[in-house]
């Protein structure tokens, strides 16, 4: 019985966010629909695993071929919402010829079971998936065997591809947060990216699992439990992420076309000269302490380009390459600076009341850059005055 619900875990764990992405499914946006496609997926590829560690041979004809399709749609899933929620690309059709290799390999294994008798069948199911060792002494079990060495080809092909590219994806839209807003709490996909090396890492452990043979986990019951609870904890937070993601590219999009696009135009005689780079930035930096512009907590570099009478494009590489930092980083710098001057000025101020006349909406966006700019926690560098 206990058996029975550990390996069930890491399956209840995507059903759970099934339900919950269902009841909000004709209100989600595309990126949430896509997501809940995803958990489904997954729910199916640990439904599989339950057959095989529960030991339902009777059903492994079918599971298995469910399992392939799962277990090879997952990733690219996985992407087509990484691409949709950092790149605001809208998913057509032709987008889903991700899904092909998926589709191609299971059809494929299934076909191969209906060619295979049911002596072969039940053969190859006790022997290939729980012992490892038997003899490929029929076509049906010789190309059953094929097909499964190329699924694990395929899905390692995709575990890399999906990698490389989503934090790619990921890299470039943190990148253009950076640059744009000032404050990047739960704009940044810090958290996607978390997304992405958790499903890596179960992945990774799966592979390890396939690898030493479902019959050695079956047989240590003592490994079994704590790779499931882990499998289970990993999917449930994907899907607490998941859940949580509120900013995209759509809503960056939005910003930055309700702002002009362009301030005056740069004297032509300084354009693209590194004097006048390096004046842009001497006058960026003035114009923020001056003002104290840098405590509006939803300051943005479209606020700064008519001020400066430049466009966001020489802004950027003003504060990008001549500065060598991003736009936040640089407010960031410029707020721990005024709250430790906050600090040195009237020690009993507390952290909170210093985080909002800082310019910060959170605490923890307080926490997370104080540490970063100084070293140490707002608490520690204020104890130490």
């Amino acid at each position: 019985m206990i058996e029975a619900i550990v390996t069930t875990f890491p399956m209840f764990a995507c059903l759970f966010w099934c339900c919950f992405f269902l009841m909000e499914y004709s209100s989600c946006d595309s990126g949430k629909r896509l997501f809940f496609f995803f958990m489904l997926t997954a729910t199916f590829l640990y439904l599989g695993h339950c057959c095989y560690f529960n030991k339902e041979y009777s059903l492994i004809p079918l599971t298995d071929t469910v399992y392939s399709f799962a277990n090879l749609a997952v990733f690219p899933i996985f992407f087509l919402y990484i691409k949709w929620v950092t790149t605001n690309a809208s998913i057509s059709p032709r987008n889903w010829w991700v899904l092909l290799p998926a589709a191609c390999v299971s059809i494929s294994i299934g076909v191969t079971y209906a060619y295979m008798t049911k002596d072969e069948s039940d053969y190859f199911a006790g022997n290939y998936f729980y012992s490892g060792s038997y003899d490929m002494k029929t076509t049906g079990i010789w190309l059953q065997t094929r097909l499964h060495q190329l699924a694990a080809i395929v899905f390692s092909a995709e575990l890399t591809l999906v990698l490389y590219f989503g934090e790619r994806h990921i890299s470039r839209f943190n990148k253009s947060v950076n640059d744009y807003y000032s404050d990047t709490e739960n704009k940044t996909f810090t958290r996607m990216r978390n997304l992405l090396i958790y499903f890596v890492i179960i992945s990774c452990l799966s592979f390890v699992v396939n690898l030493l043979g479902k019959s050695y986990f079956i047989n240590h019951g003592t490994l079994l439990a704590p790779l499931s609870l882990l499998f289970g904890t990993f999917l449930f937070l994907i899907g607490y992420e998941g859940h949580k993601r509120t900013f995209t590219a759509k809503e960056m999009t939005s910003d930055t076309e309700a702002c002009s696009e362009f301030g005056q135009s740069p004297d032509p005689q300084k354009e693209h000269t590194s004097d006048y780079f390096r004046d842009l930035s001497i006058r960026l930096v003035s114009i923020l302490r001056e003002e104290q512009l840098f405590l509006l907590p939803d300051l943005k570099i479209s606020d700064l380009t008519s001020r400066l009478q430049t466009n966001r494009n020489y802004l950027y590489q003003a504060i990008n390459v001549q500065m060598g930092t991003s736009f936040s980083e640089l407010i960031n710098r410029l707020r721990i600076e005024y709250a430790q001057e906050l600090m040195k000025e009237d020690r009993s101020l507390s952290v909170t009341e210093v985080c909002i006349r800082s310019g910060y909406l959170s605490e923890s966006s307080f926490y997370r850059n104080f540490k970063q700019v100084s070293g140490v926690s707002p608490k520690k560098w204020h104890q130490s005055l």
